[in-house]
C-alpha cells in the first residue's frame, strides 16, 4: 500500500504519514459530516417561526437562490411564502410559510414525497436539543414552554407533511399538555 506524506502543522518541521486508505476514510467522514450539517441546517426550519415576513423571504432567497443559481422557486403571496424545488431536485420538500396579520411567521409546513423522507426530516427536527420536544400524542409534539412551538402531523397524511406552529399557550395549559 503506497504511503503519502502530508504536512502536519502540530510542530514546525514534523510530518504526518497517512496511508491512502486512512486518508480516504477521513475524507469520507468529513464529507459525511459536512453533508449531515448541511442537511440538518435545511431541516431545522422552525427557526423561521416568529420572524418578520421580509426576513424570512430574504433568508429563503439566499438559501434557495444563491447567486442566481435557482435551486427552488420562492413564490410570494400576501400571507404565504412557498418554496418549490426546481425540476431537477424533485426529491426535495416543499416549504409553505404562513404569516399573521402583523407579518410574523406563524407556521411552516413541510411537504415531502415519501414516508421515509417525512420520517427523516421529522426525526432531524426532533433531534434538535434546544427545543426539548415532547410527544403529547400520536400526531403532536410540543417544545419547551419558552419556545411556544408545536409540531403537528395530519392524522391522514397522503401528502407526507408536518407543520411547525407558533402557539400562544399559558403555563397552565402547557403543564396540562405535558402531564397527559
Amino acid at each position: 500500500m503506497p504511503k503519502v506524506r502530508v504536512p502536519f502543522s502540530a510542530s514546525a518541521g514534523s510530518n504526518y504519514i497517512c496511508s491512502t486508505t486512512v486518508c480516504n476514510i477521513m475524507k469520507r467522514g468529513l464529507f459525511t459530516l459536512s453533508a449531515f450539517l448541511l442537511f440538518t441546517s435545511l431541516a431545522y426550519s422552525q427557526g423561521y417561526i416568529n420572524l418578520k415576513r421580509n426576513d424570512v423571504i430574504s433568508s429563503l432567497k439566499k438559501k434557495f437562490q444563491p447567486a442566481g443559481n435557482n435551486q427552488a422557486t420562492v413564490s410570494l403571496l400576501k400571507d404565504t411564502v412557498k418554496v418549490i424545488p426546481a425540476d431537477n431536485r424533485a426529491n426535495d420538500p416543499v416549504y409553505i410559510y404562513l404569516f399573521d396579520e402583523s407579518g410574523r411567521c406563524k407556521s411552516e409546513t413541510i411537504i415531502t414525497r415519501c414516508d421515509s423522507c417525512l420520517t427523516r426530516l421529522l426525526q432531524a427536527a426532533l433531534a434538535q436539543k434546544k427545543y426539548e420536544w415532547k410527544k403529547i400524542n400520536e400526531n403532536q409534539y410540543i417544545s419547551r414552554f419558552e419556545d411556544k412551538l408545536m409540531i403537528e402531523l395530519p392524522p391522514e397524511n397522503p401528502d407526507h407533511s408536518f407543520s411547525f406552529l407558533r402557539v400562544d399557550w399559558t403555563r397552565e395549559l402547557y403543564d396540562l399538555l405535558i402531564k397527559e
